[in-house]
């Protein structure tokens, strides 16, 4: 179903999201570019819409979410190993629908390869995404030559509209919070 959001509206609904997820899209990073003086487009949380970077392909993949760099897998005592406690929370990612493809792409190589992957299924079970909308193709973009310009396998996608945005949602337990906002 789709919704418009304000941007007020918008925010209403991310604030009430982050209440049971951690929130990531692509954001500017200021001064964490390749030299001091430049900014960098990154996956990193969110506190707001406007936070969120909608018209730059992000230079970094979303994938550190998914595959932290360092996790705590296990506890070593004296006389036990006990293992880590999932996050508390789930997660939201914003991403393109490129980013997605990866996506099915990591689940084939850590889901459906062989051995199941524990905790990368377990971090993944816990994990929605938002698709951004590309208004025009990135510079070094190939997503129409290899096809992954197009997904459906995503819980809601957003596009900036004027002032406000629009929601496509495919996520059933978001349907009241949605339609209380818009």
């Amino acid at each position: 179903m789709g919704f418009y959001f304000t941007k007020d509206g918008m925010n209403a609904v991310l604030k009430r999201l982050m209440d049971e997820y951690l929130v990531y899209a692509p954001i500017r990073m200021i001064g964490g570019g390749a030299f001091s003086d430049t900014d960098s487009v990154r996956y990193g949380q969110i506190s707001k819409i406007s936070d969120i970077i909608f018209n730059q392909k992000s230079e970094y993949s979303f994938k550190e979410i998914l595959l932290p760099l360092s996790q705590t897998l296990f506890f070593f005592t004296e006389d036990q190993v006990k293992e880590a406690e999932a996050p508390k929370k789930g997660a939201i990612i914003f991403l393109r629908s490129c980013d997605l493809h990866a996506v099915k792409r990591l689940d084939e190589i850590y889901l459906r390869n062989g051995f199941e992957d524990y905790y990368y299924k377990r971090l993944r079970e816990n994990v929605k995404f938002i698709l951004l909308g590309c208004q025009n193709p990135f510079e070094n973009c190939f997503c129409v030559d290899m096809q992954t310009n197009t997904i459906d396998t995503y819980d809601a996608s957003i596009e900036q509209a004027g002032d406000g945005y629009v929601m496509d949602n495919h996520c059933t337990a978001w349907e009241s919070l949605l339609s209380s906002h818009c």
